[in-house]
């Protein structure tokens, strides 16, 4: 028996997930060439920020590698990720402007092709009724 294709808005996600990790993996990058410091300066001035964003990608690949293979956990955890994150890029919008902006597009995204229905009825298919 072979197991259902998945959904197409579920590569949407996968691929929205995908940037989220690559531009979480080089923000501190960026974040340390625009302040003209060193990694290490920058790592000693914001290890908070550093340790969450790395976490993050690294949880957004996790889930990105293993939704295909219909892993309840990572569908439940790419959506309350995706759902924090698009939270915590909305509050960042409304403080500080567009710095915000674009997490917020990504988050929005990758949280809506997730919560489409095909993607929810194919992780967690309706059970039969017994009568």
């Amino acid at each position: 028996m072979t197991a259902p294709v998945a959904p197409a808005d579920l590569k949407q996600a996968r691929i929205f997930m995908w940037i989220q990790v690559v531009l979480s993996s080089i923000g501190p990058l960026l974040l340390a060439g625009a302040a003209g410091v060193s990694l290490a300066e920058v790592i000693s001035l914001a290890q908070l920020y550093i340790v969450i964003t790395y976490a993050t990608a690294i949880a957004l690949a996790v889930c990105a590698v293993v939704l295909p293979k219909r892993q309840q956990w990572a569908y439940v955890t790419a959506a309350v990720i995706e759902g924090l994150l698009a939270l915590n890029s909305l509050i960042t919008l409304l403080s500080k402007g567009l710095p915000g902006i674009l997490p917020l597009i990504f988050a929005g995204l990758a949280l809506r092709t997730l919560l489409t229905r095909d993607v929810r009825t194919w992780f967690f298919p309706p059970q039969p009724s017994v009568s």
